[in-house]
Parts: structure tokens; sequence; C-alpha cells
């Protein structure tokens, strides 16, 4: 039996099914090891994976810097080099050119989760003052092009959405057929539960300027719904108050979770799930409601839109827009009978993403550079 190519995985995040992030990596992982010999994976921190894992968990010391990263995993690869050639790296971080020079692979793929810079960081100002976005290697023209040099090279570019697929021609490189679109995915529940007799719309997930969470709240203020509830869960609901009070005085009612433990159980008690991102490359949540059997409303600059069909699964809007989220959150409060249809249609239309699928799509993508 002929010996199988050689492989490598290298990730900045931690490893997890806890997080968006993380589960991309156990998914990528496992794609890779069905048509490689993985020989070992470097990142921050990770549950057992089968595999030889590097942990290279550099916050306490210099809290995340995507440089140093770069250097230490390329300086741990040097230390413990693999005995074979790699014949294919996927190197879920940025940047990695150093990374790259150490390892020297036959071909590699790289992940790039884009999403419109310009609008983030208008965000971040319009929330915490000119000045105020803090990664400066994403606004200083040099640092920004050394960060992107590895996609420049990669043999292919994996992009979860048409967005951050766009961004990468229109910013890094033109040669489309190089630039795969290759989205995240959802497991499926065991079962949908009823909608809840109150309605209820509902986000969840970690709170940035550039999630658009500022719209959201101030749609459900001028609503003030008194048989209505807007519910927040995850790390965002530390800030959901102060952007309550931030607005003029509102009967609207809001109930804030914390970090909750089972995600379908939150998107199950709500109605109707919101993803207001101006700017975001994907945005699982969005999928995952709709694998609850929750109808969505999901701004345009959310990569997650794509997986959306307009009218039927829920609604396409545009962002920064609260008189668009007012709207649909009123058609789906004064139709009931409509939640229950879109969210039917929002079911079937996860199960086309499911992780196994997803798996697929990355098995066929390391199998065609293989070949």
């Amino acid at each position: 039996m002929p010996a199988r190519n050689q492989s490598v995985y290298v990730t900045f995040d931690h490893i997890s099914s806890q997080t968006g992030a993380g589960l991309v990596c156990l998914h990528e992982i496992n794609a890779l090891k069905s048509v490689t010999e993985l020989q070992f994976v470097i990142c921050r921190s990770s549950p057992d994976l089968g595999v030889h894992v590097k942990k290279l968990n550099l916050d306490r010391l210099y809290m995340f810097n995507p440089f140093l990263y770069d250097y230490f995993a390329a300086e741990t690869i040097s230390q413990d080099r693999p005995s074979e050639k790699i014949a294919l790296a996927h190197l879920s971080c940025s940047p990695a050119n150093a990374i790259i020079r150490e390892l020297d692979p036959e071909r590699f793929v790289c992940n790039v989760v884009a999403h419109e810079l310009k609008d983030s960081v208008e965000e971040h100002e319009r929330y915490y003052g000119v000045g105020s976005y803090p990664f400066r290697h994403n606004t200083d023209p040099w640092l920004h092009n050394i960060l992107l040099h590895q996609a420049r090279m990669a043999d292919k570019v994996i992009c979860p959405s048409s967005k951050s697929a766009d961004w990468i021609r229109r910013n890094v490189r033109s040669d489309v057929e190089n630039i795969v679109v290759i989205p995240h995915g959802v497991n499926m529940p065991h079962s949908i539960q009823p909608l809840p007799n109150v309605f209820k719309a509902g986000y969840l997930g970690a709170f940035g300027p550039d999630k658009g969470l500022v719209y959201l709240v101030k749609a459900w203020s001028n609503l003030a719904l008194d048989d209505a509830e807007m519910v927040f869960a995850g790390d965002c609901s530390l800030a959901i108050p102060s952007l309550i009070g931030s607005l003029p005085k509102t009967t609207a009612r809001f109930r804030t979770l914390g970090r909750v433990q089972d995600a379908c159980d939150f998107y199950s008690s709500v109605s109707v799930y919101v993803q207001p991102s101006v700017t975001e490359a994907f945005g699982i949540p969005a999928l995952e409601a709709m694998a609850a059997g929750r109808p969505v409303i999901v701004s345009m600059g959310a990569g997650a839109s794509d997986c959306v069909r307009d009218g039927i699964d829920g609604f396409v809007i545009p962002p920064r827009s609260p008189e668009a989220i007012m709207e649909k959150l009123t058609y789906f409060k004064d139709n009931p009978d409509e939640v229950r249809k879109m969210g039917n249609n929002a079911e079937q239309r996860a199960s086309a993403f499911t992780w196994q699928e997803v798996e697929r799509m990355y098995v066929d993508l390391y199998q065609s550079l293989l070949d």
C-alpha cells in the first residue's frame, strides 16, 4: 500500500467545539486526516485530536500578536521538523510567512475570513471615538501587506462567504479560480421545538461595534412592543445595558442571559433570530438558528446572508438600518403563520450546510491539490 501524503495544520485559534472558529478548525482537521497523514497540529489550545499537537499560547506573555505567533510557530517547527516532505499544509492563520519558509510544503491553502475593513473601522470609531480601532495590523498599510502575503502565495485561498471572496478579489488577488468559498456549517438538532407563546426576537454572540447591535437595540427600542421581548445571549450581554442606556427612554422589553450552556435551547426559546452585522465574514449563529427551525433577519453585511433565501427562510436587509429591522420584526409579530412557514423553510435550507457536507467540500479541495 503506497504511503499517504504528509500534511500539517496550523491555526492561531483555540480549537474547540464551543466557538465558531474552533468548530471550523475541528472539521478542517477531520477532512485533512481523511485524505492525508496529518503529522501535527499547531494551535493555542485543543481537545484530543488523535494526532500530535503543539500548543502555542502566547496570550499571557504578549497578549495576542499574529506576527509573533508566526515567528514562534516557525521556531517550533524548526525544533521538531517533519521527517517527510510535507505535501500539503493548511494554514488557518495570518500571517504565516515564517511558517511557510520553515515548512516549505509542496502545496498550501489558507483561510481568510475577510470582511469590509473600512466599515469595521468606521463602526469602532463611531462607538469608541476616532483612532479607537484596536488592530493596527489591519490599518497600517505596511503591516497589512505582510499580513496578506500568504494569501497572495497560497495555492488556494478559502473564504467562508461570497463577501469574503469578493474582498480578496478586490484587494489581494484577482485569479478567482483560486479563491474558494467553503461556508461554515451546522449540526442539525434532533428535534424542532414549538414556538414560544410570547413573541421573542433573539441575538447570540459577542459584542463588537461592527456586529450592528446598536442598530438592533435602537430598532427594538422604537418598536416598544408591550407583549414581546428582545433577548440577548453570549458575551454581548455585558454591553447591552449601556447600549439601552444611551438611547431615549423606552418601554421596550429587553433581557440578557449571559453565556448559555446550550445554544440550541436559546434558539428554541425565540421566535425569530436577528443577525444585524454591519460587516462579518460569516456569522454561524444565523445558520444555527435556521437549523433550529427559526426564521432569520440577516444583514447583507453578514456572510451568512449567502445561506438565506430572502422572503423564504427569513429576510436579508441592508446594514445599519434600524428601520429595516423594525419593518421585518413587525411583519413577523403580526404574521405568526409566516414565522412557522419560514421557520420550516429555514430548517430545510440549513440541512444543506451540515458540517458533514462542509467536510466533503474540504476533502474535494485537498484531493484536487494532491492529485
